[in-house]
């Protein structure tokens, strides 16, 4: 059997909440610690406890399901979404449990990664895979799924990612997938707080010209 008939790609629900936390927390291990200085623990605990990460679906918010299991997610952003309203992040309440240095890192770590959309742009605000499905093709269909959603959108056009320039992995299988980079950016900033020295910026386009 394929190993890609056991992976279903399905819009994200409520109880998957703490599953998306652990993937989110190991896929993105790197950029935490450089925010922060928590254990592996404390940072699964202050993604659940920060509201930043969302709790309820909408279109957009999808996972990877394999043999029962989430083990991948994609969070997709367009300016016409519908987005369940978020908690807001609670600054004051954090800063005593997880030190007011790592708060506030971790805010503007996040804020430099916010992203302004033109109005036929879908945007990958995250992908992340779990370690034990890494190689299986859950990235891909979930990349395929964003596609597929693009184009049966009749004011989306393209479909763009930001990618480090040193994860030179992912910008193989974003190449394989038909993203091409548009431009490279270079911030001191991410550099200092995120330990990233660049960034593509990578699309793709649907080739609707009626858009």
């Amino acid at each position: 059997m394929n190993v890609l008939d056991d992976i279903k790609i399905r819009n994200f629900k409520e109880e998957d909440f703490n599953t998306v936390i652990e993937i989110l927390a190991d896929s993105f291990h790197n950029k935490f610690h450089a925010l922060t200085n928590l254990s592996n623990e404390r940072i699964v605990q202050l993604l659940k406890d920060s509201g930043l990460i969302d709790r309820i679906s909408f279109e957009g918010y999808i996972v990877g399901e394999r043999n029962n299991k989430v083990q991948g997610v994609m969070l997709l952003k367009w300016k016409k979404q519908i987005r369940t309203r978020k908690d807001g992040f609670r600054f004051f309440e954090l800063s005593p449990k997880y030190g007011l240095l790592n708060i506030s890192k971790f805010i503007l770590g996040l804020m430099l990664l916010e992203e302004e959309l033109d109005a036929d742009e879908c945007y990958i605000e995250h992908i992340a895979v779990s370690s034990e499905a890494r190689g299986l093709g859950v990235g891909t269909m979930l990349l395929d799924y964003g596609k597929e959603l693009v184009r049966k959108t009749p004011y989306l056009n393209k479909y763009t990612l930001h990618v480090a320039a040193n994860n030179k992995g992912a910008m193989d299988l974003y190449e394989r997938l038909g993203f091409h980079v548009k431009k490279n950016q270079s911030s001191f900033l991410t550099s200092l707080l995120l330990k990233e020295t660049g960034w593509y910026y990578m699309v793709w386009f649907t080739g609707r010209s009626d858009v």
